[in-house]
């Protein structure tokens, strides 16, 4: 191993590192000493290229500037732009190695192309800005490792796809249109990084499968996207000031495990699409709606607390379904759940309690499911409305400020072994011609009438127990029916009928 030096004066071996190139032998050394150099090289043996720092500045010439063919570069401490508009790659790796520490890489279309089973890239301490498609591309099964490094103001910061699997570590990713890309089998691993103000944080496409844990995502548009049948897993990750946190769509079914997501503007998480996917152990906090389920999604919820959101904890729409259990959804604005449009979401052994409006509110035609569900300290504790099919089975709804139960305007449904007791108004209030069923349930010790029938509503009342309630057991408006059969209903004050 020898060592070359350059510097475009002429006081050196060399005037250009393209010149250094052709007479070094394998394993040399290339010193750049300070000044800006003009510059097309081929890489066809393993060198090193050492530069003085901020100083020493190449400017790359041609369809890409630095070739590396099959072969071993290491660079340091060099400044690597092009003034070339017709230049697509600064480096473009095929089947090599190239090792790249203290690097400035600025302008054009592409920095770094690493393609070829045999290519890798690491890339220590490295910047990289302003690239029209993007700064850092793996393709063709390449892989490599980005350590250190910042990404900014690039059309996308890194691609990576082809079933390639790079390492992104401890990098600080900003601004870029798209911070990370993963497309066509992509996977890889993006562990400890922070990602700030990006039109995209992370998106994944393609069947795609990255890991990405204890990641940071302040202020991005959309901090990361899920979609066409991406995979993944996303884990122990912190998303917040955001317009929206996390969107899964069109068929994508990644994992989501102690996830935290607060303040977004919009939505903390979007199911789309016919998406599915699990969310474990999350906690949703300070958002406009915590999260929004629509066009015939499939999640499952376990073990998540939905929180302080504006408006709504969870929203489901339009035909969707998934099942949310063993979560705690309280402290939000209109209502912890939102179903309607035919949503049919399953609600199981869940906490819900402390929301302003309601605990769960089922209109325009919902049809979901709550099973061994608590209620306590909601405005009121469930309204059915508008035409939608209630299923209540073996829950609590107590200490409502207001109602316990409200089935309204053409609402039906199942209110099955549950316990309604100490709300501020009526247990179950049935209104607006609406036919729910009332089975083996106990009502008793809420403050108004135990059980309301009004405005032309049948109700089937079977085998509940009615008692200690503030003002009647039972009330039946004129025109409405109760249909009764074995029921126990004690201090009756008025008859009722059958």
């Amino acid at each position: 191993m020898r060592t070359i030096t350059v510097d475009f004066s002429g006081t050196a071996d060399c005037k250009t590192i393209a010149e250094a190139m052709e007479i070094a032998t394998a394993y040399d050394q290339i010193i750049v000493h300070e000044g800006s150099y003009q510059e097309h090289i081929v890489v066809n043996k393993p060198v090193q290229i050492i530069g003085s720092g901020l100083d020493t500045v190449l400017y790359l010439e041609g369809v890409t500037g630095i070739n590396v063919d099959k072969a071993n570069l290491s660079i340091a401490q060099l400044v690597i732009k092009t003034k070339d508009p017709l230049l697509k790659n600064l480096i473009f790796a095929e089947n090599g190695q190239l090792q790249i520490s203290n690097c400035l890489f600025e302008g054009g279309v592409i920095g770094i192309s690493v393609t070829g089973y045999n290519a890798i890239l690491s890339a220590t301490n490295c910047a990289f800005s302003n690239f029209s498609e993007t700064a850092i591309k793996f393709f063709n099964r390449s892989t490599g490792i980005l350590k250190d490094c910042q990404i900014k103001s690039n059309q996308k910061g890194v691609i990576i796809r082809d079933g390639c699997n790079p390492l992104i570590r401890n990098c600080q990713i900003s601004e870029n249109a798209v911070g990370v890309k993963l497309d066509n089998l992509g996977e890889g691993l993006v562990e400890d990084s922070f990602f700030r103000r990006n039109g995209i944080g992370v998106l994944v496409a393609d069947g795609s499968t990255p890991v990405v844990k204890r990641c940071r995502f302040e202020e991005d548009t959309l901090s990361i996207l899920i979609e066409k049948a991406g995979l993944g897993i996303i884990e122990d990750c912190l998303i917040s000031s955001c317009k929206k946190g996390i969107l899964v769509s069109s068929g994508a079914n990644p994992i989501l495990r102690t996830v935290e997501i607060s303040e977004a503007e919009e939505y903390g998480l979007i199911f789309q699409n016919n998406c599915s996917g699990m969310v474990q152990s999350c906690v949703i906090t300070e958002c406009r709606v915590g999260v929004l389920l629509t066009d015939k999604t499939n999640p499952l919820f376990r073990h998540t607390q939905i929180s302080l959101c504006e408006k709504w904890g969870i929203h489901s729409e339009k035909d969707s379904g998934g099942l949310i259990e063993d979560s705690e959804i309280c402290t939000n604005g209109e209502a912890g759940f939102k179903f309607e449009t035919g949503s049919r979401t399953v609600i199981r052994n869940c906490r819900i309690h402390n929301n302003n409006g309601c605990g769960c509110l089922f209109t325009q035609q919902a049809r979901a499911s709550i099973a061994y569900t608590h209620f306590t300290d909601n405005k009121t504790g469930i309204i059915a409305e508008k035409g939608s099919w209630l299923e209540v089975i073996r829950s609590q709804i107590i200490r409502s400020e207001k109602n316990g139960i409200v089935v309204r305007e053409k609402a039906n449904g199942l209110i099955d072994r549950c316990y309604v007791c100490g709300n501020l108004g009526t247990g179950i209030l049935i209104q607006g011609s609406s036919e729910p069923i009332i089975h083996e349930s106990s009502i008793s010790q809420n403050l108004g009438n135990g059980l309301s029938i009004e405005g032309h509503s049948i109700a089937v009342v079977v085998s509940n127990f009615i008692t200690r309630n503030g003002q009647l057991q039972v009330y039946v408006e004129d025109g409405s029916i109760a249909k009764t059969k074995h029921n126990d209903i004690k201090q009756s004050e008025q008859s009722y009928m059958i």
